[in-house]
């Protein structure tokens, strides 16, 4: 378990917008040149220093990671700027040693190893540990956007393994950088029906790619209709869920005891698509929306998200283990209008924790 002097921990899910000054086309072409460099064994001191890693993909993650800290995100997601499918799906793809089994040599989030060599210096200039939390897209997740909805299980509990991998190669602890919190992205449980498996060989596939970690491990659900599936996972102790824009996805706190889970809970919303569309309909013109002040126009206010983690407390009392925004951040056009949102949530939280 993490150890914390204040509960609920402020956290976020990972995803952002890229830094105003970075070229999406440039970042995913580059960054899979930075990714060979990595499993080939580069020495990172030399690739932290060349010139265009370090302007199009080095950078703009250390920005973003620390953009979560200035706002006062206290287990921060490493900076995540892509799909949640293609960062492990091309590895994964490309460096099989069986079907959709990864190369465990091969299985790198170099987000992660980019945000170790940032803290070495943060370190030595503050004295301050960096902590991250390491978020993978789940086995059920990728198979859905592989092949659909019929899961063979011998091919899920393949891409479980290789999940398995990537959390195990970005795992550190050490005096200047920690991964204690890791998180499972399975956002399809509870909302889709897979086929020709059961209940009981999601739970197999889920402890297969958690097994062997000592960190505090969540699953990020959008739907808690099928929380049995988690709370059935011997190695999972959190469960997450898109509290803010559905106050009705809760678990009674007494099944939480029952099986020794704990909860994170979303206290503000971020289904950005859904705000716009409300403000639309109540006549505010689309064009609006169109830059940051627009956007930050709609980000929930201090009190709703006050009420929201009120209401948290209150259901889950000292099995409510982290808060923070709901997922999907990176929709969210800009660093300025993320900052506004991160640091409204932290400040909401402080004041009443």
């Amino acid at each position: 378990m993490v150890d914390s002097i204040d509960y609920p921990i402020i956290d976020d899910i990972g995803s952002i917008p890229l830094p105003a000054y970075a070229r999406e086309e440039d970042f995913k072409e580059m960054y899979w040149d930075l990714y060979k460099a990595v499993i080939s064994g580069a020495n990172w001191d030399e690739l932290m220093l060349h010139r265009g890693f370090k302007s199009t993909i080095i950078r703009p993650i250390i920005d973003s990671f620390q953009l979560k800290i200035n706002c006062g995100i206290e287990i921060p997601t490493y900076s995540r700027h892509w799909d949640m499918h293609t960062p492990f799906l091309f590895p994964i793809e490309n460096y099989a040693i069986q079907p959709y089994h990864i190369d465990n040599t091969k299985a790198r989030i170099i987000e992660v190893d980019i945000l170790r060599e940032y803290a070495k210096h943060h370190f030595e200039e503050t004295g301050i540990k960096t902590q991250c939390r390491v978020s993978v897209t789940g086995a059920l997740e990728l198979y859905l956007k592989l092949k659909g909805f019929a899961v063979y299980k011998d091919i899920a509990l393949n891409l479980a393994r290789s999940i398995n991998s990537f959390f195990k190669k970005a795992i550190y602890s050490d005096r200047y950088f920690e991964t204690p919190v890791i998180a499972i992205d399975e956002p399809s449980i509870g909302i889709i029906t897979f086929n020709l498996i059961s209940d009981d060989d999601i739970v197999d596939i889920l402890e297969k790619e958690s097994s062997g970690l000592n960190q505090e491990i969540q699953i990020h659900l959008h739907s808690l209709a099928k929380s049995e599936i988690a709370l059935n996972c011997k190695n999972i102790d959190v469960l997450t869920c898109e509290y803010a824009s559905r106050t009705d996805q809760k678990i009674p706190k007494k099944i939480l005891e029952k099986y020794d889970k704990f909860m994170r809970v979303g206290i503000t919303r971020t289904n950005i698509s859904n705000l716009i569309a409300d403000q639309i309909e109540v006549g505010i013109p689309p064009k609006h929306f169109a830059n940051d002040e627009g956007l930050i126009s709609i980000i929930d206010s201090k009190n709703r998200i006050k009420k929201r983690y009120k209401e948290a407390i209150k259901y889950y009392g000292d099995r409510l283990r982290y808060v923070g925004p709901d997922c999907g951040l990176i929709g969210w056009q800009s660093h300025k209008v993320v900052s506004a949102l991160l640091s409204r949530t932290v400040s909401a939280v402080k004041e009443l924790r």
